[in-house]
């Protein structure tokens, strides 16, 4: 249903601040179907910004909440199945994104696991796992990931 709304924009310069505000909460929330759905605003979201090219992804980028992406890098860790794997299509969502989504995503990824997380083998397979997909799909050069 958000698909079809997002496609249908008139004024979507005016609607990403409220599109990013719903991203930020509902990222945030406990229950897994809240944040489920909210990496399907984002996706649906990315999609209509990489088609449409008169919406500035520094527009994007700069009203999402940088908190937003270290969260979704918190969930991959998480023992729930399909939070876990929201996450990670939320993340390679934003990495996708046209004009460098991918060093956003790199930036939070290079500032480490928190020291609670250290014992844990989740979070480190699932940031292993999103560092390989981000060096196959943009590989390795200086200023990139």
């Amino acid at each position: 249903k958000t698909r079809l709304k997002l496609t249908e924009h008139d004024q979507m310069e005016l609607d990403l601040a409220s599109i990013c505000q719903v991203i930020r909460l509902g990222s945030e929330d406990r229950i897994a179907q809240v944040f489920i759905s909210t990496v399907d605003l984002i996706k649906a979201t990315i999609e209509v910004i990489n088609k449409d090219k008169s919406i500035k992804t520094a527009t994007f980028f700069s009203l999402i909440d940088p908190q937003v992406v270290s969260i979704l890098l918190h969930k991959i860790g998480e023992v729930q199945v399909r939070v876990r794997d929201a996450g990670m299509e939320g993340l390679i969502a934003l990495a996708n994104c046209r004009s460098g989504g991918y060093g956003i995503i790199s930036n939070v990824l290079i500032k480490g696991i928190p020291k609670k997380m250290m014992g844990a083998w989740r979070p480190i397979a699932a940031r292993m796992q999103l560092i390989n997909y981000l060096v196959k799909q943009y590989g390795l050069e200086n200023g990139n990931v």
